[in-house]
């Protein structure tokens, strides 16, 4: 809070001197500068954070545009002197048709970022941005179309070369191209997954793109190949630029203020000192000129006169916002704000000294009672004081972690804070201890505190609720017929005050707040804060540049023309002639009680059945604590405010007891206790699990579960593995057959009867009983089986030949394919897995198959290979009941039933493959194999 200038022993004539001051920036603009357009030699663009800047001088000079909306812009692009675009997060698009003197916002239903805008003509404008936005108008951006590139990732970077070829990059190293206007577009190979973030071509076939951790890339062949140029640095790349005439000259900028220069095409770069370690966002040459100017963080705008061989800093401002100021004399002054900044000028601005402190917080408000001693106040109760000048600082604790927003002393030892949630606290001994005092709701944060001299208090704050303190010290809330939040006051002499705050709203007092009389101040705009020079004149500050002046002590006000759009936040004067308001981005223009830290711990019963309960806090003693309980599923009979409470339970179920502790200053934090409360159990309806399991396995049981039940379990013929008195068991079965498993459930209200399930428990099979069949074979096909036993899978297996057929079966059809000697073996398995296998050795050789062929009867089958048809004669095998072609599978082609004496039998158009021909008489079986070409 300021001191009050009691100037009211200047006469009219100094007054009207300071006003014929003028208001100027002091500080350049603070704002993150991302890019810039040159449309011609003198006339430019710069895209920032909420920032729009144009210069009509190459550069010399910068000013503001109106922007429609607070936005942070990342991309320029103009077709021509009138017609332009900023694009930037959140899907904002702006366009001008005037030059920037007024700007459209376009509507892309998006809230991707716009990363980039290209205009191509006065018609047709590209975008591209995060999440594979890639979008285009062809009617001046009235209407958009989207173009699908199948990546989510962000598309950094988009230009067009000549005619209808252009190129874009991602995010993730992808590089695709076009060459029909944007219609459609190829992923390139572009050997990198790192972020790409710029591209830049001399010509139609000669590019170059840059990227994270020192991506450079070059191609000669219109983007078909890409070559990697080392740049000696892992440093993120944002830009690429080369002279339009001067095709070997180029430029790439980035992080830290790296900017690296080549005369050689990029054979080699060479690291040139940028005088800034900002990041450097956007480059641009100045049309077919020498002169290259870039544009960074904090600001700042960097300037090559020589094509990038050398540079100096333009512009470089603070990236800060400064909330407070105080100014002690014309001279002297103090300024914090953002980012625990604290500024000190002594030579009227000129220059500024920087005390800003190692901490992660902002400061809200800074008063000095002298030039030398003076406090400080911000976030987290942070309260700071000095006595040279800010040299050096000494933190004070007003036990309080909530933000200060205000402070006032009336001398070096007397004084109070505010801030959020209401806190108010008074200090008598330069801030070694602090009271804190009740003053109403702590519901809304107060802003600022002022005092009359030999008079009451004010505090204003979120609202519109303001306060007034009586002789005895209390406080008492007073209405002036608004609800916008208040920030700003000052007490002009004894009785006369000024309040400002949102929307415009400006009241005043010639009491000390007995009545109030509202201001047209002729804005919409919030308000942030007001001083006076005398009883006349005075100054409010607020949003979007706005400086307001009066000569008739806020009956008419007018608007100072300051060239910006960003907020004031605070205004201070030194004496009648100088004074100071500040704000975002660096901005300067020329003219703690302490809520309760933990509330203990809640001791009762937390698993119940429906009854009443008591439940105590056992918690540090500290004085005028009162303490909110609430509780769910219940009604608190008694000690609402105590330590202590009865409690009601009404709903079974999870509910819960919470309480926190409070004070004059606010709340303190919640504790809770969960506390489960039951009735009567009743019986489980059903065990969830299989009804049959294996010997020696675990098994995995549930039953629905309920808060505050116990879940008893018992196997027969099993032991409880783990989950005993859960909804969930597992359970080992130790014995066969028919068992059974019961879970009975209880509670805080007593037991249910048991629920049974019927468990049949099995083991593994058997070693089947040994394999009957022939143990010596020849190259042929045989029968093998053992013993069936019902619910077995029976899976054979041998080295020597297929199974052609009955595979999971206890008989199977063998196809012995190779001599020697194999194993045939059998594995039974069932749900509890495999038993033991059977095995037959048996000799498959050729000679078995000569000995045996010669002893069986006579089947001759020619031609053997075939072409598709077959003769069969018969002989020495009594009747013949029927001859059946089947394929290797067991699967039948054909069937023959003779009739008569017929040993002869022609067969045509068998298909391709390998058949067998199985001829059944009353002589036995026989099987032969035929080839069909």
């Amino acid at each position: 809070m300021k001191n009050p200038l009691l100037l009211v022993i200047f006469c009219l004539s100094l007054v009207q001197t300071a006003f014929s001051q003028s208001w100027q920036r002091i500080t350049d603009r603070g704002n993150a500068l991302t890019d810039i357009h040159w449309v011609n030699d003198d006339l430019a663009f710069a895209s920032g954070n909420q920032i729009m800047l144009k210069t009509t001088d190459g550069g010399e000079g910068w000013t503001e545009l109106a922007m429609p909306i607070a936005a942070d812009l990342l991309a320029v692009d103009f077709h021509d002197h009138q017609i332009g675009a900023m694009a930037g997060k959140n899907g904002t698009l702006l366009q001008t048709k005037d030059g920037g003197q007024s700007w459209n916002i376009i509507n892309l239903n998006t809230t991707s970022d716009i990363l980039t805008v290209n205009y191509r003509s006065s018609e047709e404008i590209w975008i591209s941005g995060t999440s594979g936005t890639l979008k285009y108008s062809s009617n001046g951006g009235e209407t958009w179309t989207s173009v699908e590139l199948g990546t989510t990732a962000a598309i950094n970077t988009l230009v067009f070369t000549s005619g209808d070829q252009g190129f874009l990059a991602t995010s993730s190293g992808a590089i695709y191209k076009t060459t029909n206007n944007g219609q459609s577009w190829q992923q390139l190979t572009s050997s990198v997954s790192t972020a790409l973030n710029d591209l830049y071509f001399t010509n139609d076939t000669t590019g170059y793109a840059v990227g994270d951790e020192g991506t450079i890339l070059k191609t000669v062949d219109s983007g078909n190949h890409w070559a990697f140029i080392q740049s000696g640095t892992n440093y993120d790349y944002k830009r690429v630029a080369f002279h339009r005439d001067r095709p070997d000259i180029g430029i790439i900028v980035g992080e830290e203020g790296t900017v690296l220069y080549t005369n050689n095409a990029g054979l080699t770069f060479l690291v040139r000192n940028s005088r800034t370690t900002e990041d450097i966002h956007g480059i641009d040459y100045k049309q077919s000129t020498n002169t290259v100017v870039a544009v960074a963080d904090g600001g700042t705008i960097l300037r090559s006169t020589n094509a990038g061989s050398s540079w100096i800093s333009l512009l470089s401002g603070h990236p800060s916002d400064f909330l407070a100021t105080d100014f002690v004399n014309d001279s002297r002054g103090y300024i914090a704000g953002k980012e625990a900044v604290i500024f000190r000028t002594t030579n009227g601005g000129d220059s500024f000294n920087d005390y800003s402190r190692p901490l992660n917080i902002d400061f809200h408000a800074i008063a000095f009672q002298s030039p030398a001693f003076g406090y400080v106040v911000g976030d987290d109760g942070t309260m700071l004081n000095t006595t040279n000048s800010g040299g050096s600082w000494t933190a004070l604790n007003p036990k309080t972690e909530l933000d200060l927003y205000g402070l006032y002393f009336a001398d070096a030892d007397t004084g109070y804070i505010v801030g959020e949630s209401g806190y108010l606290a008074s200090t008598v001994n330069r801030g070694v201890n602090w009271s804190t005092i009740h003053a109403g709701d702590k519901g809304y944060d107060y802003h600022d505190i002022d005092f009359f001299e030999s008079g009451p208090g004010i505090i204003i704050g979120e609202g519109g609720h303001v306060l007034k303190s009586n002789s005895n010290g209390d406080w008492q809330e007073i209405s002036i017929g608004t609800s916008d939040d208040l920030h700003g006051m000052f007490m002009i002499d004894e009785s006369a005050a000024i309040i400002v705050g949102d929307n415009g709203q400006a009241f005043f007092t010639q009491n000390q707040f007995e009545s109030w009389e509202p201001l047209n101040t002729n804005t919409a705009q919030n308000l942030r804060d007001v001083a006076f020079l005398d009883s006349l004149t005075g100054f409010i500050v607020g949003d979007k540049g706005l400086i307001l002046q009066t000569t008739d002590r806020g009956k008419n006000w007018t608007e100072v023309d300051t060239e910006t759009y960003q907020d004031f936040k605070a205004i201070s004067f030194g004496d009648v002639n100088t004074g100071y308001a500040v704000g975002e981005f660096g901005m300067i223009y020329q003219y703690s009680c302490e809520v309760p830290t933990a509330t203990g711990t809640i001791i009762g019963q937390d698993n119940i059945c429906l009854s009443q309960q008591i439940y105590r806090l056992e918690y540090e003693s500290t004085d005028d604590l009162t303490f909110e309980w609430r509780v769910d599923g219940g009604t608190i009979i008694e000690g609402q405010g105590s330590d202590r409470i009865v409690v009601q339970w009404e709903t079974p179920g999870r509910n819960a007891v919470l309480v926190k502790s409070q004070n004059i200053c606010g709340d303190g934090p919640t504790e809770g206790l969960e506390v489960t409360v039951s009735t009567i159990p009743e019986k489980v309806p059903q065990i969830i699990g299989n009804g049959v399991a294996c010997l020696e396995t675990v098994s995995q049981y549930e039953v629905d579960s309920i808060p505050g039940m116990e879940y008893i379990w018992t196997a027969s013929g099993g032991i409880i593995q783990s989950g005993q008195g859960t909804a969930h068991a597992a359970i080992t079965w130790e014995a066969e057959g028919q068992q059974q498993l019961k879970v009975m459930p209880r509670n805080a209200c007593g037991e249910s009867t048991a629920t049974t399930k019927a468990i049949t428990i099995t083991r593994a099979p058997s070693q089947p009983d040994p394999i009957i069949g022939l143990a010596e074979v020849g190259l042929e096909v045989q029968s093998y089986e053992v013993s069936e036993v019902e619910g077995v899978n029976y899976q054979w297996s041998t080295e020597g030949g297929t199974i052609l057929s009955g595979q999971g079966t206890h008989a199977v059809t063998v196809s012995w394919e190779k001599e020697g000697d194999f194993l045939l073996e059998v594995t039974p398995s069932n749900h509890c897995h495999e038993g033991i296998p059977q095995a037959l050795n048996v000799n498959v050789n050729l000679i078995t198959d000569l000995e045996k062929e010669a002893e069986k009867a006579q089947v001759k089958i020619y031609p053997n290979p075939s072409s598709g048809d077959i003769h069969i004669n018969i002989k020495g095998v009594g009747s013949i009941r029927e001859i059946r072609i089947v394929d290797p599978m067991g699967k039948y082609l054909r069937k023959i039933t003779p009739h008569g004496d017929m040993f002869d039998f022609d067969i045509e158009n068998l298909p391709v493959g390998l058949w067998l021909i199985e001829v059944e008489s009353t002589a036995g079986k026989s099987v032969d194999k035929v080839w069909i070409k």
